[in-house]
């Protein structure tokens, strides 16, 4: 590592387990999905297709009433 100059330097990018959007630096130097790919750094894509499905509708206070007495 010393001899190609590696010995001492942070990892490269492209071996970050998180994307660009997901740390602190897109707080403070935001930027677009191009650029970070023009560089070769991760950028995380959302699945929408995790949050789809049914969901929970609570009981309102009446309906919670009548099946508790």
């Amino acid at each position: 590592m010393k001899s190609t100059g590696e010995w001492g330097e942070f990892f490269p990018h492209t071996m970050s387990p998180f994307g660009y959007n997901e740390t602190c630096a897109q707080d403070y130097f935001p930027t677009t999905e191009e650029t970070i790919q023009t560089l070769g750094w991760n950028w995380y894509q959302e699945d929408l297709k995790l949050f789809e499905g049914t969901t929970y509708q609570p009981l309102s206070i009446q309906e919670y009433d009548e099946r508790v007495i």
